[in-house]
């Protein structure tokens, strides 16, 4: 498998990182600093299984105003004149050839009005799509041919970085962020879905290749989060929640660790206050609920039907447990897609966690699977490809 980026030993001064990553063009505040809300629509990633790619439902389609012309009319460069609508027959005089644009093309050109663009160049053709701008506070450009997307922004003043980035959901996945001072981030992925990333920001250094992005974000963990991630997060990319992110890997493994017997302890006496003929001590203990059912999940969830509790009772700890997974943008990937019952994503998690958790996904699987393979994460992996 070719790689941009040959494998090299790692240098990570991860001790320096924390205090010198800051000291860097890349995290200094600029024309990106203001424009978060629109490049965060137009590029947010995610991890689909082990490949890094951007989240286009993201690119939400605007609606047409009402002076807008059909694109059926608009198509093949054929003007239509529309009788008493001289805007859009003025637009239509300007763009012979307009064709409606789409999702991704409107959230180009909503960061293109946020950032004051001017002397827009935009060309279609057979083979796929441009446009450009010049503005106020930073330069852009973007490409389309099929489903493959070209993005190019640029600031035009300190600290000058810029954003490259191209992403086919069938061919390559290529991220540079650029500053002046010379440091950068380079992510590179291959149709095989290799990836290479290459890392400069302050003092910490990180070059390194993998078979997939996930392994690799698995593997530098602790550069991603404290120095990568927050970058990418400071010149507004996004970083949209998948069932391979760390967050919901932990929202798993809270889900599935079994309460202590001072936890069920405790919940057993928040519960009995929730059935308390007293108004205040029941709105207390919902309260307080709300506070703690994270910890308390596992105890809360067994002893309600233990503890012969009144209807309205459990009624309440079912509003309580919506609440707060409707809140927890985790917490619904890992419910909404059944995640603590699926034995192949329990398995592919166990090879990046640390023991304790490990013992918790084991016992899951082993539960789920009704088979003992140990702790040994190859073994389950075996056993899940096969079923």
């Amino acid at each position: 498998m070719k790689r941009i980026i040959p494998v090299l030993t790692v240098l990570l001064l991860v001790s320096a990182a924390r205090a010198d990553a800051t000291a860097s063009a890349l995290t200094e505040k600029g024309a990106f600093d203001t424009l978060h809300k629109e490049i965060g629509a137009l590029i947010t990633l995610k991890l689909d299984g082990a490949r890094i790619q951007i989240d286009r439902s993201r690119w939400e389609p605007q609606k047409k105003s009402v002076d807008e012309p059909k694109a059926e009319e608009e198509m093949g460069g054929n003007i239509k004149i529309v009788p008493g609508n001289a805007n859009a027959n003025v637009r239509l005089r300007i763009n012979g050839n307009l064709q409606p644009q789409t999702p991704f093309e409107q959230a180009f050109a909503a960061l293109q009005t946020a950032a004051g663009g001017m002397a827009t160049t935009r060309m279609n053709s057979g083979m796929g799509r441009s446009a450009s701008f010049r503005g106020e506070l930073i330069n852009g450009r973007m490409e389309i041919a099929g489903d493959r997307v070209v993005v190019a922004l640029t600031e035009n003043a300190d600290p000058f970085r810029s954003i490259e980035l191209t992403d086919d959901p069938t061919g390559v996945f290529r991220l540079t962020i650029l500053g002046n001072s010379g440091d950068l981030i380079m992510i590179h992925q291959t149709p095989d879905g290799g990836a290479s990333i290459a890392g400069i920001v302050g003092e910490t250094k990180l070059i390194d290749s993998a078979k997939t992005f996930g392994e690799l974000s698995r593997k530098h963990r602790v550069v991603l989060d404290s120095t990568i991630h927050p970058v990418l997060q400071r010149v507004g990319i996004g970083l949209a929640l998948s069932a391979d992110s760390q967050e919901v890997h932990a929202k798993v493994v809270a889900m599935l660790t079994p309460a202590s017997d001072e936890d069920r302890a405790a919940a057993r006496a928040l519960l009995k206050d929730l059935d308390s003929q007293d108004f205040a001590t029941r709105e207390a203990a919902r309260e307080q609920l709300l506070k703690v059912f994270d910890r308390y999940r596992g105890a809360l969830v067994q002893l309600a039907d233990e503890a012969g509790l009144s209807n309205d009772a459990k009624a309440s700890i079912q509003q309580i447990n919506a609440a707060r997974t409707s809140g927890s943008p985790a917490e619904r990937i890992v419910v909404d897609n059944k995640l603590l019952d699926d034995p192949k994503y329990l398995a592919r998690m166990l090879p990046q966690q640390e023991p304790a958790a490990r013992k918790v996904i084991i016992a899951r699987l082993e539960k789920l699977s009704g088979q003992s393979l140990g702790d040994d994460p190859q073994a389950w992996e075996k056993w899940a490809s096969e079923k």
